[in-house]
């Protein structure tokens, strides 16, 4: 079995509640999995979904040919359901793959300009800009794109300056 274990209970948990996908991608996307073919089948059911197809682990392994999945076993899909300590905590287990991936972000970059700043003809300020920027993109990824209401006046009595 390949992917981490969030990973796999993520899956699992839309698997066998499949309406908590629309819940679960306020907090992670496809784009989350270190597992890219993870990634896909998570795309994949939101895909299923929309056309009105019934999301269960046969349907979801039918496609694995449509969405160039190689390496997994559609039988894998079973193992997943089967080991999820519960559909209920699909947000948990998302909220688990986002930050996974937020890590493997800020990994990457301190890698890349770490292993750039021993080399003399470095330059260091258009580098230090390239990765605040860097920075920004995965701090504007790791913002959930979930709407918390709030009363009117609440926002109203808040104050314009910055």
């Amino acid at each position: 079995m390949t992917g981490s274990v969030a990973e796999r209970h993520l899956l699992g948990a839309v698997l066998l509640s499949p309406y908590s996908y629309r819940f679960v991608t306020d907090h992670a996307s496809a784009d989350d999995f270190e597992d890219r073919r993870f990634g896909a089948i998570f795309a994949g059911i939101g895909v299923l979904l929309s056309e009105g197809v019934p999301v269960n682990e046969t349907s979801v392994g039918a496609r694995f040919a449509d969405w160039n999945i190689r390496g997994v076993d559609p039988a894998e899909l079973h193992l997943l359901t089967a080991e999820v300590p519960g559909a209920y905590r699909a947000r948990e287990f998302a909220d688990a793959v986002r930050d996974a991936a937020i890590r493997r972000g800020l990994k990457d970059i301190a890698q890349r300009y770490g292993d750039a700043a021993s080399n003399p003809a470095w330059n260091s300020p258009e580098a230090v800009s390239k990765a605040i920027d860097e920075l920004n993109v995965l701090r504007q990824s790791a913002v959930s794109r979930q709407f918390i209401a709030r009363k009117l006046a609440d926002i109203l009595a808040e104050s314009d300056e910055f």
